[in-house]
């Protein structure tokens, strides 16, 4: 069966419920390497007649399932989009009729249109609207999102998150049975793919860059770190305390899409589903701020926070909840605390893929058949080793020696001694140019204490790191050994 006619069989399943009685298929995209780490996207125009003659044409995305046996056998492939059929088919049609119910005007409802699936022993598909036919478009993952973005997915993210806590209590017994549907698929990822590793190891990258130029002490305390990213994770899985929602959980830039006038979005839509969980909302927002913001925007994270709040409050409100006592904004201060730390190693990762190139992003699916390991952040070392010919060494999917890194963005990678929050500044780097196109790695000015102090964002803050299209020449072990001596000198203690 050739791939039309393979789709053609998929689509008289999935638009079953659009009376579709007749149907022509033209492929017009596919999605590029890396863009799905367990499946692929296909998108199609359909032409279809329906059993009353009436012609209808559906411009759709298809997600299919990575068929690879050695993919599926060692990682959850199936689970993972099991999980997000479960959340298109049975949980947003739940959480729509709920909020319906309760006449809210602006109800979330920010994710594609799904008009079916399609599912047997070795195959799933999921049958999304083309939201670039309706004038959505994706953000350069290389850059940071603007203000106006950040401010109009966190408010989303207080709706949606807001739906769980108004559901858990006034239909208690109809949100277990939703909860029981949803499977933790980050955790099978964690489990088969060997990630805790992978984020372990870009610590040692930082530690081999500098352990000759500050003493041991230092960076033992650095190097400490490491250690407690399996531990925290093993805890996340045992169950985060305080308020539990049913998560997006895959927070990075390229899962959402926005409709713009003259460059201010107008609406969102949240894609990529299949790592919903339940657990504590805090990890789908520090894992999207973490990963999106600039460092000028890093300077106003506790406005943002409160706009988060300020939306979850209302919404649960709106919905028929009372909300006064519900989640006071000191206990989730002290829950941002606790967790906010998932997104900082979320983006470690994720800047690793989204700096890096096409030719630079692994096959899943060929690595597993070659008997590889598949988690994500396999790239090719060009990546996060050192290059052979420049002696330059990336961790995130940047070059820390320099070296051109596409568009400008601020990335969090890296912990620092608490109640101190950095970003990219100047003065750290130096002024002359350099022979060749380089990218900067800097680090530099501190950002206001009050507002540390206020949201102490963790017990080992955040270390934004500015990369600059400026033509500088720097050497970041330096820049890095003044701030961590500096930092030792005022005892200040890593975790």
């Amino acid at each position: 069966m050739g791939e039309v006619d393979e789709i053609k069989s998929w689509l008289k399943v999935i638009l079953k419920n659009e009376n579709v009685e007749d149907l022509t298929v033209e492929i017009v995209g596919n999605s590029e390497k890396g863009d799905g780490y367990v499946g692929d996207i296909v998108f199609v125009d359909v032409a279809a007649v329906t059993k009353g003659g009436t012609k209808k044409g559906y411009h759709l995305v298809l997600k299919c399932a990575k068929r690879s046996k050695a993919l599926r056998e060692k990682s959850p492939v199936k689970e993972a989009f099991l999980n997000e059929i479960y959340v298109y088919d049975t949980l947003f049609p739940s959480f729509m009729k709920f909020q319906q119910e309760r006449g809210v005007k602006d109800p979330f409802d920010k994710v594609p249109k799904c008009y079916g699936t399609f599912t047997t022993e070795n195959m799933e598909v999921i049958a999304l609207e083309n939201l670039k036919k309706n004038g959505y478009i994706l953000w350069d993952r290389k850059k940071p999102l603007t203000r106006a973005h950040i401010d109009m997915v966190v408010k989303e993210y207080g709706k949606y998150h807001a739906i769980s806590i108004a559901m858990k209590t006034q239909q208690p017994d109809t949100f277990k049975q939703l909860e029981q549907g949803i499977v933790d698929t980050f955790t099978k990822f964690l489990e088969s793919t060997g990630m805790v590793s992978v984020f372990a190891n870009i610590v040692d990258e930082v530690y081999d860059l500098l352990k000759d130029d500050l003493d041991g002490t230092i960076m033992s305390k650095w190097k400490n770190f490491k250690h407690t990213i399996g531990p925290f994770f093993k805890k996340i899985r045992q169950g985060t305390e305080g308020l539990q929602v049913i998560v997006h959980g895959d927070c990075w830039s390229n899962n959402f899409m926005y409709q713009q006038t003259k460059d201010v979005p107008t609406r969102v839509a949240i894609l990529d589903w299949q790592l919903a969980s339940v657990t504590s909302p805090i990890l789908d927002l520090s894992y999207f701020l973490f990963a999106t913001l600039s460092k000028e925007d890093m300077d106003d994270l506790d406005v943002i926070l409160k706009n988060y709040h300020n939306s979850f409050i209302n919404y649960v409100k709106n919905l028929g909840t009372d909300s006064e006592h519900l989640y006071p904004f000191e206990q989730f201060l002290e829950d941002w605390k606790k967790y906010s730390k998932y997104g900082i190693i979320m983006t470690n990762m994720i800047h690793k893929y989204s700096l890096s190139e096409q030719d630079e992003v692994p096959d899943m699916a060929q690595a597993a058949e070659s008997g590889h390991s598949v988690h994500p952040a396999r790239f090719s070392n060009s990546t996060y080793t050192k290059h052979p010919s420049s002696n330059v060494s990336r961790s995130g999917g940047l070059q820390f020696d320099g070296g051109l890194v596409a568009g400008e963005s601020s990335l969090v990678v890296g912990l620092v001694p608490s109640g101190v929050l950095v970003h990219g500044d100047d003065e750290v780097v130096g002024r002359r140019r350099p022979r060749r196109r380089r990218s900067v790695v800097a680090l530099g000015e501190l950002l206001r204490a009050e507002t540390l102090q206020r949201i102490s964002p963790l017990p080992c803050n955040i270390i934004c790191i500015d990369i600059s299209e400026k033509l500088r020449k720097t050497k970041l072990n330096k820049s890095w050994a003044k701030f961590l001596r500096e930092a030792h000198e005022s005892e200040m203690k890593l975790c």
